[in-house]
C-alpha cells in the first residue's frame, strides 16, 4: 500500500511541474483553467509549433511528451482491470492488472507487486527530474508578447 501512496505523490508532483510548463508556454490564469493536464499538455506542445525553431523548443517538447507518455502510464496502471495469475497447472500464483490499450498503448499485464507499482513510479519520477530544463527554456524561448 505505501508504494501506491509513493504513486499517487509521485503522479502529483509531476502534474504540478507539467502545470508550470504549460503555464510558461501558453498563459492563463492558473486558477481558472480547469483543462486536464493531457489537454494543457497538447495545446501547449501544439503551441510550441508555432515558436522559433531550435534545440530549446525540442527540449521543452521533448520533455512533454515524456511526461505525458509517464502520466499514461500512471492513467493505464489505476485504471487497470486486476487478474488472477495461474501457472501450467492452473494454479493460482498471484495477481497482476491489465492494462487495457489506450492512446496507442498495447495492451499489458503488470505485476501486481511493489517492483510492478515501481516502475510506473520510476518513470514519474524520472519525467519530473528534467523539469527544470524545461521551464528555464521555455520561459527563456517563448515569443515575447
Amino acid at each position: 500500500m505505501i508504494e501506491l501512496g509513493k504513486l499517487t505523490w509521485a503522479a502529483v508532483e509531476l502534474e504540478d511541474r507539467v502545470d508550470a510548463v504549460c503555464h510558461c508556454i501558453r498563459h492563463t490564469n492558473p486558477r481558472e483553467d480547469r483543462r486536464a493536464i493531457g489537454q494543457k499538455i497538447r495545446d501547449a506542445r501544439s503551441d510550441l509549433r508555432t515558436w522559433s525553431e531550435g534545440s530549446a523548443v525540442r527540449e521543452v517538447d521533448g520533455w512533454l511528451a515524456a511526461a505525458a507518455s509517464a502520466l499514461e502510464s500512471r492513467n493505464a496502471f489505476l485504471h487497470a482491470t486486476p487478474l488472477a495469475v495461474f501457472d501450467g497447472n492452473q494454479q493460482p500464483v498471484g495477481v497482476a492488472l491489465a492494462e487495457m490499450p489506450r492512446t496507442g498503448r498495447n495492451y499489458n499485464e503488470r505485476p501486481m507487486t511493489v517492483k510492478g507499482v515501481r516502475e510506473v513510479i520510476i518513470e514519474l519520477e524520472a519525467a519530473k527530474a528534467e523539469w527544470v530544463g524545461a521551464i528555464r527554456s521555455a520561459s527563456q524561448n517563448r515569443p515575447r508578447l
